[in-house]
């Protein structure tokens, strides 16, 4: 019985391992972290579908990149008083962190 507890433990230990490495991995490009910030709110189809475009005059309002989907591709956003579509996109050392902006 404590083989399969251990069992069990070391293989979700090495899904939530390989999980990590995935977000690490896609949070290394902007476009990326835009599409991971997605799925995150729960949205997996539309960070597929979409393609974020980035939007050099909003840079110089934010000082910081800004990054925009189609709004075929927006969504509400998680407490509902708006619709997500524009994303800033902060670089802390080698990763990228996508959010909102309302």
């Amino acid at each position: 019985m404590k083989s399969s507890i251990i069992k069990s433990r070391k293989f979700l230990a090495g899904v939530f391992f390989i999980l990590v490495i995935c977000i690490m991995i896609l949070s290394l490009s902007p476009k990326e972290s835009v599409r991971l910030r997605i799925a995150i709110d729960s949205h997996p189809i539309t960070a597929l579908k979409c393609h974020p475009k980035y939007f050099s005059k909003s840079e110089k309002y934010f000082r910081k990149p800004a990054y925009s989907i189609q709004s075929r591709y927006g969504y509400p956003s998680s407490d509902g008083s708006y619709e997500v579509y524009d994303f800033k996109v902060q670089k802390y050392v080698v990763f990228n962190f996508a959010e909102h902006i309302i």
